[in-house]
């Protein structure tokens, strides 16, 4: 691809426990065709896919843009100074941003956006993590959240995900997959719809 540096963006999506591998694909074919709806505003090269059973991912290989020069860069921000928006490909913060925002989300799909790198493999954009330690629960969520707030609020984070383990109880639901058949209802239908029941409630 003529040596030149580009840029990639990997989008996780955690299942939940009971999903199967033909659940995970349809999320992920969701989020594929989110993303073909903007190939041309991010300037994608390369969309690939890599699904798994409890886990899916998607790689974005973003083209590099050659208005991207230092002294292109200049004129968008002597131009915006002056109230005035140079169109061109949005840059990686940009995209990384975009996806953060409007992405598909999906009840019980924890989504995070990360891996972004220049073509010899270092860190263009680094990943950061706060660790919060500490015996009551309670406590640290309630931390998690606020921390979560504040960073969002610094101008040069791309995203942010929080991995909070819960010490809470577990409901466990077996499905019947032969009467759920019967009846025109999977399984999948069957978590989301309890998914939805139980948000907020401890």
């Amino acid at each position: 691809s003529g040596g030149g540096c580009y840029r990639d963006l990997d989008i996780w999506l955690a299942m939940p426990k009971y999903f199967l591998l033909e659940d995970t694909m349809e999320i992920v074919k969701e989020v594929e065709a989110f993303m073909e709806t903007r190939r041309e505003q991010y300037g994608i090269r390369i969309l690939r896919s890599r699904v798994y059973k409890d886990e899916g991912r998607v790689e974005l290989y973003l083209n590099e843009d050659p208005n991207m020069a230092w002294w292109y860069f200049a004129y968008q921000n002597i131009a915006a100074a002056f109230g005035h928006k140079v169109s061109g490909r949005m840059t990686m913060d940009e995209v990384a941003k975009d996806l953060d925002k409007n992405i598909p989300r999906f009840v019980g799909i924890r989504t995070r956006i990360q891996g972004i790198r220049n073509s010899d493999g270092g860190e263009s954009n680094p990943r950061v993590s706060v660790r919060l330690k500490g015996d009551d629960i309670e406590v640290l969520a309630k931390l998690s959240v606020e921390v979560e707030r504040r960073v969002r609020s610094l101008p040069s984070v791309v995203s942010v995900d929080t991995d909070l383990e819960r010490g809470e109880d577990e409901v466990r639901v077996r499905v019947d997959r032969e009467l759920a058949q019967r009846y025109g209802v999977s399984p999948r239908v069957v978590g989301r719809t309890i998914s939805f029941a139980l948000q907020g409630v401890s």
